[in-house]
């Protein structure tokens, strides 16, 4: 999911066709209906001046195009992506720049070129950082880029249990569960589109064939 700091879901959405035509990718806006199973992207009604992408399953390149757009609307964004349960990362941008990026789990973001060393340093997040693009006090970022040891973590899910710390008291999550996320996002001012109260999207971006899962995937966020 990508938050965009816009109230305009409209150009949002149209701004997902534009990106999805330079690669071949035809797509239309249709009227946000409920239980639609094709291959789209829903762009949530704005909350407190944030719009809220929910990207479909199948599109692999989230931060081509959440960077792409937020350079295209000249907007913040935070975008969100969890993995298997068991981890997630934030990429905070302004304006198409990457200004932040926090994994909770950076041996997953290694590679024949990044090691785990320099994966904890480039994925430890700046609390500073994301809390004055945001607008929020850093007190209110600086928790959730804690991370719990992974023995901890691991150990916590063998037994089955949760770590029982969270990043504040009245938070629903645990840090080292996935969902806490939609705490940060809390604190940060982005609502999550929670479909039991979500009032539903605005609009629905319909990608045609070839579909979403050839649009450009690309990791690298130099």
């Amino acid at each position: 999911m990508t938050a965009f700091q816009s109230e305009d879901p409209r150009a949002i959405a149209d701004a997902i066709v534009r990106y999805s035509a330079t690669h071949d990718v035809p797509a239309e806006v249709l009227v946000a209906e409920p239980e639609q199973t094709f291959d789209a992207a829903s762009v949530e009604l704005p909350a407190d001046g944030w719009s809220v992408v929910s990207w479909p399953r199948r599109l692999r390149g989230h931060i081509k195009i959440s960077r792409w757009l937020s350079g295209e609307l000249g907007v913040a964004a935070s975008l969100v992506e969890v993995y298997d349960s068991d981890a997630w990362t934030h990429v905070a941008l302004d304006r198409g720049e990457v200004r932040d990026r926090f994994a909770t789990m950076p041996e997953a973001q290694t590679s024949d070129v990044t090691s785990r060393t320099e994966a904890k340093r480039r994925w430890a997040g700046n609390a500073g950082t994301v809390a004055e693009l945001f607008g929020r006090p850093s007190s209110d970022v600086a928790p959730y880029f804690q991370r719990p040891s992974l023995l901890r973590v691991l150990w916590s899910r063998l037994a089955g249990k949760p770590l029982g710390v969270k990043a504040f008291p009245d938070d629903e999550y645990n840090l080292d569960e996935d969902w806490v996320f939609t705490d940060f996002w809390r604190r940060a001012g982005i609502t999550y589109p929670d479909p039991s109260t979500s009032p539903g999207a605005a609009h629905v971006v319909r990608f045609h064939p070839p579909g979403s899962e050839e649009l450009p995937y690309d990791t690298s966020l130099d």
